[in-house]
């Protein structure tokens, strides 16, 4: 469970926490909602991303959004292109093998992080990751980080999707995999911190009346169903939090919602630029309207009701 992690010290500390879920080559949105909130003046204690969210927050902690976007809007990974039916049966047949090179991606955080950088952020970042060995979900902290090669492990480790990348040893010990198949909003990772305002980002459309016409439409759907679920259990258990009384040393839990209106069909490996920077200006404008018009702010119960 994540809050095997969680301290007193996190409770006294965090206030207002940021959520960013997982979804691939979507997690471009995310970058557009991090422009807007930084340029609205938001500061945050935590922000607590899985998969895809994880390399967002990273850069977002270290203060690099310019730098995130360009490697968003420039970077065309050769590394996940179309794998070969050799990679696929060699992923298949061993669990240290994958369809995609991991180490393209491994590179690009020794090139671009810089944990003191990190250190000295005002915003802390939690991963949340998960243990094929003893089924142990953890969220683990920036805090608890002191080598660049342990926050490059966990990264990787978060990133790492069943059979798309390789599961990551973290300090050494276990098979740790991408908690998103678990947890892929982890709201109540930021509760258990103690926040009183949390914003989660989501990267599958509002609820839409369509059914899917080909596999990858298909595929795509299959997910915005499982990570619908985690963010209806994480607006439940604010929902019930504040029907106890909130936190202990608060009395309630307020939780906004970013949420795509619309978003074309992108496969979990479309990183595109073009896409992409679609994506983030999407992200962009829809977060700034949403801040702006308070739309964000989401009665729980509707927003159940509308997501079921």
């Amino acid at each position: 469970m994540i809050e095997k992690v969680i301290n007193k010290q996190d409770q006294s500390t965090v206030r207002r926490a940021l959520v960013l879920s997982g979804g691939a080559a979507r997690g471009a949105y995310e970058v557009g909602a991090l422009k807007a909130l930084n340029e609205m003046g938001f500061q945050f204690d935590v922000v607590i991303g899985t998969s895809i969210g994880a390399v967002n927050a990273i850069f977002f902690a270290q203060q690099a959004l310019d730098r995130l976007e360009q490697i968003w809007c420039k970077w065309r990974p050769r590394c996940l292109s179309r794998p070969t039916f050799w990679q696929v049966c060699r992923a298949w047949l061993s669990h240290k093998s994958s369809i995609f090179d991991p180490q393209p991606i491994e590179m690009l955080f020794r090139t671009e992080l810089d944990l003191d950088k990190i250190h000295q952020s005002h915003t802390k970042v939690g991963f949340i990751i998960t243990d094929l060995c003893t089924l142990e979900t953890q969220a683990v902290t920036t805090d608890e980080i002191t080598e660049l090669s342990t926050l490059i492990d966990v990264l990787m480790a978060s990133c790492a999707m069943p059979f798309v990348f390789p599961p990551r040893h973290v300090n050494g010990t276990g098979m740790w995999i991408d908690g998103g198949i678990v947890r892929n909003t982890p709201i109540l990772a930021a509760m258990m911190m103690g926040a009183t305002e949390i914003f989660t980002v989501l990267l599958h459309p509002q609820p839409r009346n369509s059914c899917p016409l080909n596999a990858s439409q298909y595929l795509a759907r299959c997910i915005d169903v499982a990570v619908t679920a985690s963010a209806l259990n994480g607006v439940e258990l604010v929902k019930q939090c504040n029907l106890r009384g909130g936190n202990p040393g608060c009395s309630e839990v307020k939780l906004r919602i970013l949420q795509p209106h619309q978003i074309k069909d992108v496969g979990l490996f479309d990183f595109n630029p073009k896409i992409s920077r679609e994506l983030i200006r999407n992200g962009y404008d829809e977060t700034l309207a949403a801040l702006h018009e308070q739309a964000s702010i989401y009665q729980l119960d509707a927003w159940r009701e509308a997501a079921s």
